[in-house]
């Protein structure tokens, strides 16, 4: 099941080797949002008005209260990769490996330019000022918001949605995994061959009855792909998570965020490796004790980017609920065009509005 791609190296640290509105709309704006339980566990669906350059569109998304209520969204790992989501590839964080604690930003060009020994300087020097243990490991990672374009999957999320829940299955997954694998890249292939928003393995499509040859792919196809990662994850990945789990005695919800989350490491390392893992420690109950200690644990095949794979979907998700609960009802696609319906609303001094007006220009930039 392993989802291996070729931005690997993007999801995995870097270190030392390495930034006129009418009345219609106006009414559609205003129209309250949408949110049913229904099929979802303890996610809602809420309804947005999504608008774009060229056009204005209502989709669904999923708001899981879970992951504030129950403090996912305060662990310095969610924290961390949520603003190298946020955060240009010119930059990069040095931070502390167990924990993520970030330590400093730095340019990349600038410390790509470094020697080893500089690079090895600056990092035992903000171990001291931090008071760090010696055997403390320093990361360097750079910003990925090129890479997790979350704007430009909205359409595609809504779409997932839809089959997951045709399927009977979880939709929680259809977005997560589409804020994780390739957002917005329907094309993406990896160097191991696996292709398309659901990055499915060549020998997993076609058992499921996916066309891919030389000519066609059908991994490309959104739903396509969502209908196959649908039954994957329903055959292969729920159903073995629940087998572990029921072997530690462990009680469960399957739309405890915890749960889903291990599901999310079986479908990307497979379930042998999660199972590896959970044996290892020996869990006596779930929730976030129990991924601090999955993130300190290495085990099989379930190493570095494993580790991490729960913490981008963390961050990933906290990004993304933060952009569709910005605006209200509404999320803008350019966030200049907010900027100039709000300059039409008001009554500027000409002072105010050559101001206001300089940040929609940099907005539309």
């Amino acid at each position: 099941f392993s989802s291996r791609r070729r931005h690997t190296r993007s999801l995995c640290d870097w270190s030392s080797d390495v930034c006129s509105s009418d009345l219609s709309l106006f009414a559609l704006l205003l129209a309250p949002a949408c949110c049913l339980a229904q099929g979802t566990g303890t996610a809602q669906v809420i309804e947005k008005t999504v608008i774009s350059y060229n056009d204005t569109v209502r989709l669904s998304f999923l708001h899981d209260p879970a992951l504030h209520n129950e403090g996912w969204d305060k662990l310095p790992q969610t924290k961390f990769w949520t603003e190298v989501i946020n955060l240009t590839s010119d930059t990069c964080i040095i931070n502390v490996a167990a924990n993520r604690q970030p330590l400093q930003k730095v340019c990349r060009g600038d410390w790509m330019q470094l020697s080893e020994d500089e690079k090895k300087c600056i990092k035992d020097s903000l171990s001291c000022t931090n008071q760090l243990n010696s055997s403390s490991t320093l990361f360097v990672t750079s910003g990925k918001e090129e890479f997790y374009e979350l704007k430009k999957v909205l359409p595609e999320i809504s779409k997932a949605i839809h089959v997951f829940e045709k399927a009977g299955v979880d939709p929680w997954y259809a977005q997560t995994i589409m804020l994780i694998e390739s957002p917005g890249k329907n094309k993406v292939k990896s160097s191991v061959g696996a292709n398309g928003p659901f990055q499915l393995m060549r020998s997993v499509a076609r058992r499921y009855g996916l066309v891919v040859n030389k000519n066609r792919d059908d991994r490309t196809n959104l739903e396509k792909s969502a209908k196959v990662a649908a039954k994957l994850l329903s055959v292969g990945c729920i159903a073995n998570v629940k087998k572990y789990l029921d072997e530690l005695n462990l009680t469960y919800n399957e739309t405890d965020l915890w749960f889903r989350l291990l599901v999310l490491h079986a479908y990307h390392a497979g379930a042998g490796n999660v199972h590896c893992v959970l044996e290892k420690l020996q869990p006596k109950q779930g929730g976030i004790a129990l991924f601090n200690d999955i993130w300190q644990t290495e085990c099989g095949g379930f190493k570095n980017e494993s580790q991490n794979y729960s913490q981008i979907a963390l961050g990933s998700l906290t990004a993304f609920d933060e952009m569709i609960q910005s605006d209200g009802d509404t999320i803008y696609l350019v966030q200049g065009d907010k900027g100039f319906k709000n300059y039409n609303r008001k009554n500027f001094k000409p002072w105010d509005a050559f101001q206001f007006l300089n940040n929609c220009l940099t907005n539309y930039e």
